[in-house]
């Protein structure tokens, strides 16, 4: 026997008795069912010993289908065959615990992505007994993942250069237009502050500017002198903006940033000569447009033509505030007086948002940067304006992808959190009282069995209930949940769904209050009793001994409204919009409640899936009223 295998018997507990084993395996088997993940028991020749519920309900196969046969005959796809059981071989051999993933076959010919973490159970003289795989269904997730690297791919391909700065500003990510640009590539900058580009040219107030918008929230537009890694001097615009979480906390800055060297340089031979001025300007691929201190346009160049639909003869001579949509002409007049005023070359709509107005009436966001030019005449004013729109577009489609996966990270945690925490206390409930029957059985009086088996079942009907509420929840988020419609009679529903729970709630009062007919509403008979034996399971956990839980229902010409009245504590105004989101609970109640945050979730999903709308309406100190409306069904 090898040197491990030595080991692992001496750290092997010696064997409880029969009895003892029975009821623990009894126990185990009872938890394997009602886990949340995958678990499947193989005996050393990869035959199926156990299979949960989680795993008929994944792959659609039922224990009795599968047991006994070779899980690679049932589950595996041709081409990871071989590879799996190398796997299973390393296990059998004893090269325990390992991680691994692999895809299974449903039993309706549907490929789902399973993460395994296996490990192994060793008889009385070191070797496999049997091999335990427990598992979660990433399929999802992995799609997830590969949506944000096709984005990100997007990213890498982008003409714009893409800086992603921490919250202290140093440097994340950059993209290879970023790299091609400066010259420094990704592993030179990591860490790094972007000001390491900085030519000394650009004031340091506008540094000062620019951290003092983005930690504000705003969005900071503007340009650089800056100096690529071979100490040549470059210029560039720049949008810099905040990325937020959920809670609209910052976590990144994102920078998208444009070299305009060129333009720069075109800026500069304009003021030497105005035949060289005359012809950048047309050829430019900018639009630009001249105008004299008073704002009338003076010359545009063929881009401005195109990018706004008229010809130069219907612009000359005309207020600049022509190319602007209406609502911000008035403003835009002492916008340009001011810079008259003070001219100096900047960004005129920094850090505001500007849109301009085409001949034809449609808006489109633009970049304008501003220079002036003193002639004998007076100052000109020279604009020039970029069509930024599907920048923003891919700006936007960026920060929501960044939103997106930031989310599923909160949830993924928030559903380890919760999950494991639900899971942890009815099991705990459960062992106490098995424990205190085996270990006292002799003591423990008919009166106090009963109570302890009570305890049991209720926490495993607690366990049944969040592992139900989480299936729903899955099924609601991908769209599976499937509901059947129907004309349906709620009326008997309501009355039976009430009577049901009143047996399990003599402390307080069940009221019925119906007319006496209800017309046919088009709904699903089964989810209508789930959703209503959720409200009142809710307005009965939120209401004090004694107090009355009444259900009422009313007709209109298009829909069938059932309402569900309490009279707890109450929700405060500024946790209602948050009632019906996944995982919510609300805290300062005073009320101890269990269960994930996900039941009232649900029953909005399953409102909506079957055509209807969910609504609260709460006072403080007087109670809530939960209501849901279904359409009508149609011919009855």
């Amino acid at each position: 026997m090898s040197e491990s295998k030595e080991r692992m018997r001496e750290t092997t507990p010696r064997a409880p008795s029969k009895d003892a084993l029975r009821k623990e395996r009894d126990l185990f088997s009872a938890v394997i069912d009602t886990a949340a993940v995958l678990v499947v028991i193989l005996d050393p020749h990869g035959q199926i010993v156990r299979f949960n519920r989680t795993c008929e309900q994944v792959t659609g196969y039922g224990f009795d289908e599968v047991k006994g046969k070779p899980f690679w005959d049932v589950f595996l796809i041709p081409e990871e065959a071989e590879a799996v059981k190398g796997v299973f071989g390393r296990l059998r051999a004893g090269q325990f615990p390992n991680e691994h993933e692999n895809h299974w076959m449903t039993k309706d010919g549907r490929r789902r992505l399973i993460a395994w973490s296996n490990t192994a159970l060793l008889d009385d003289h070191g070797s496999v007994e049997y091999i335990v795989g427990t598992g979660i269904d990433i399929t999802e997730r992995r799609q997830a993942m590969e949506q944000l690297r096709k984005l990100s791919r997007a990213i890498e391909q982008s003409p714009s250069s893409i800086i992603i700065t921490d919250t202290a500003g140093n440097i994340e990510y950059v993209n290879p237009k970023f790299t091609q640009v400066t010259g420094y590539a990704v592993e030179q900058v990591a860490g790094k502050n972007p000001r390491l580009l900085k030519s000394g040219e650009t004031p340091p107030e506008e540094y000062e500017r620019l951290w003092k918008t983005i930690t504000s929230g705003g969005e900071w537009r503007g340009e650089f002198h800056n100096k690529k890694k071979n100490g040549e001097l470059y210029w560039e615009s720049a949008s810099i903006s905040p990325i937020t979480d959920a809670h609209g906390a910052i976590t990144h800055f994102l920078a998208v940033k444009e070299d305009i060297t060129q333009r720069k340089e075109m800026e500069e031979a304009l003021r030497d000569s105005e035949e060289k001025f005359r012809a950048l300007l047309e050829f430019a691929s900018v639009a630009i447009v001249i105008v004299d201190g008073h704002g009338s346009i003076q010359l545009v160049n063929a881009k401005a033509e195109e990018m706004f639909g008229y010809t130069r003869r219907e612009l000359l001579g005309r207020p600049v505030e022509v190319l602007l949509p209406e609502r911000f002409r008035q403003a835009h007049v002492g916008l340009r007086g001011s810079y008259v005023a003070n001219p100096r070359p900047r960004p005129m709509n920094a850090p505001l948002d500007l849109w301009a107005e085409r001949k034809d009436g449609t808006e489109f966001p633009v970049e304008v940067g501003l220079s002036p030019v003193q002639t004998k005449e007076g100052i000109l004013v020279m604009s020039y304006l970029t069509d930024i729109t599907e920048r923003r577009r891919a700006e936007e489609a960026l920060r929501a992808a960044l939103r997106r996966a930031e989310e599923v990270d909160r949830l993924k945690t928030q559903l380890l959190s919760i999950v494991s925490h639900e899971l942890r206390t009815p099991l705990t409930s459960i062992r106490g009282q098995t424990t205190t029957l085996l270990d006292y059985a002799d003591q423990v009086t008919p009166e106090e069995r009963l109570e302890a088996l009570q305890i049991v079942d209720d926490e495993a009907a607690r366990l049944d209930e969040l592992i139900s509420h989480l299936l729903d929840m899955s099924r609601l988020e991908a769209g599976n949940l499937s509901v059947e419609l129907g004309a349906t009679d709620v009326r008997p529903i309501l009355i039976e769904a009430v009577s049901r729970m009143a047996a399990h709630a003599p402390s307080h009062k069940l009221v019925v209050n119906l007319p006496p007919t209800l017309p046919p509403a088009q709904a699903d008979p089964r989810r209508v009793m789930q959703i209503v034996s959720n409200l009142l399971d809710n307005a009965i956990k939120f209401s004090p001994p004694g107090a009355m839980v009444r259900v009422d229902a009313e007709a209109d010409t298009d829909t069938v409204r059932v309402q569900v009245h309490d009279q707890g504590l109450g929700i405060a105004p500024e946790n209602l919009p948050r009632i019906f989101d996944r995982f919510y609970r609300v805290e300062e109640t005073g009320v101890r409640t269990s269960g994930a945050g996900l039941g009232l979730a649900i029953c909005k999903g399953l409102v909506e899936a079957m055509g209807g709308q969910m609504a609260v309406t709460s006072q403080v100190g007087q109670g809530s009223v939960f209501s849901f409306s279904l359409l009508r069904a149609q011919g009855v």
